[in-house]
């Protein structure tokens, strides 16, 4: 039986992610990863402009992924890019640059595609029953949010408010000060409006969260609990008593004692108050009961079309 590669490539706001699959006859599944903290939306995801350094970042991490779907020998290249170049005045230069530098042509997807396969993703994950479940993937320039049940996506949407713009609006101290966490919960508390009501609606009170954000706070309470994580398991639950310990860490300390943290990951460590303060924003603001941390996501949610026989992933961005 022959064997087939594909290389799933996730141009997010933050990191970039490879994913090669291989695919046996009817069955397609993860063969190697790796991803590169680009930080992309750094120093100008505010004025909707990607950097001249972030710029030159994601070019070499293109480049460097290149490489390895070479060294793979993959057949086929499924790139995406999502909310710092979807918005960037620069996006669209950046995209034909990397097509230019390494022949990989990436698609800007919208916010509800984004959604829409963070949803797939989650799913090859973790069980969805027949209760309302928010699925929430933080990402660093958007947050989107899905509420499925077993009959699939009843709601999702996505909203502009990533880590990185709430990074760069409200943590303006570190540790972040009462003053700015506050207005912080305020803006969260106008953006969401429509969510809130609509998880109220439908009673929600199990919450699934994909992204680094919602892997480093389960990192954390492993290593705080000795607990061993298997790399065969897609899905993990996160106590909320855990959650709320790791969070008033977060809040509490400065960047290097974050640092310090068992189970932190550098490349969040800036991120994740922010997010953190989201993530606590929403289990309070919705009595959520049951808190869920998905390994899959966005480049899953590919796969999972890719076993389907879908081919094209772009959508109008306007």
């Amino acid at each position: 039986m022959s064997i087939h590669r594909f290389a799933i490539i996730d141009c997010g706001t933050n990191t970039f992610h490879l994913l090669i699959c291989e695919q046996e006859g009817q069955t397609i599944y993860p063969y190697f990863r790796d991803k590169v903290h680009v930080k992309i939306g750094e120093g100008g995801i505010g004025e909707g402009y990607i950097t001249d350094q972030a710029f030159d970042r994601a070019i070499r991490a293109l480049e460097y992924f290149k490489m390895a779907i070479d060294k793979f020998e993959a057949e086929q290249v499924i790139a995406t890019a999502t909310s710092a170049i979807r918005n960037a005045r620069n996006g669209k230069y950046l995209v034909n640059t990397i097509f230019e530098r390494t022949g990989i042509q990436v698609q800007i997807i919208s916010g509800n595609k984004e959604a829409e396969l963070i949803y797939k993703g989650v799913a090859l994950a973790h069980k969805i029953g027949p209760e309302p479940t928010l699925i929430v993937d933080i990402g660093g320039g958007s947050v989107e949010f899905i509420i499925a049940d077993t009959n699939g996506p009843q709601w999702l949407r996505s909203y502009e408010i990533g880590a990185q713009r709430l990074l760069d609006q409200f943590h303006h101290q570190d540790p972040m000060s009462k003053r700015d966490s506050k207005e912080l919960y305020a803006y969260l508390e106008k953006q969401l409006k429509d969510l809130i009501q609509v998880s109220k609606d439908l009673k929600v009170v199990t919450m699934v969260g994909s992204s680094g954000s919602f892997d480093t706070l389960y990192e954390m309470h492993a290593r705080k609990k000795k607990i061993q994580i298997s790399s065969e398991e897609t899905s993990f639950h996160l106590p909320l008593k855990g959650f709320r310990t790791q969070h008033e860490k977060l809040i509490t300390k400065d960047k290097e004692q974050r640092l310090n943290i068992p189970g932190m990951a550098e490349a969040r460590v800036d991120m994740i108050v922010v997010a953190s303060c989201l993530i606590d924003f929403l289990l309070n603001e919705l009595s959520i009961e049951r808190l869920v941390v998905s390994t899959f996501a966005l480049k899953e949610g590919i796969m999972s079309d890719l076993s389907k026989g879908v081919t094209t992933f772009a959508e109008s961005t306007t």
